[in-house]
């Protein structure tokens, strides 16, 4: 979704903050854990904290972003599990 988004021109802008964000998102969450912890707040004020950036980012994926795909995908065929993928003369 992310390539499909942008310019071509701007697809290693794109990319670059996609990998910084997520970089810092590792930074930080075990930070603020961490600084949690220190602070003698229980196990459930800190999983009750990272909750919310994931709560936000549900959120925001699911009311901001739109699937930039023009056509819908062609069907796949349809395949019977253990059923060859190719009949041949000498398969029973």
């Amino acid at each position: 979704m992310l390539s499909a988004s942008v310019d071509r021109r701007d697809l290693g802008k794109a990319f670059g903050l996609h990998e910084a964000m997520d970089t810092a998102g590792a930074v930080a969450g075990p930070a603020i854990a961490l600084l949690l912890l220190a602070t003698h707040q229980a196990y459930r004020t800190v999983f009750a904290v990272s909750l919310v950036p994931g709560v936000i980012a549900v959120l925001l994926f699911a009311f901001f972003t739109r699937d930039p795909r023009r056509k819908a995908a062609p069907a796949a065929p349809l395949r019977i599990p253990g059923e060859p993928p190719f009949r041949t003369s000498w398969w029973p």
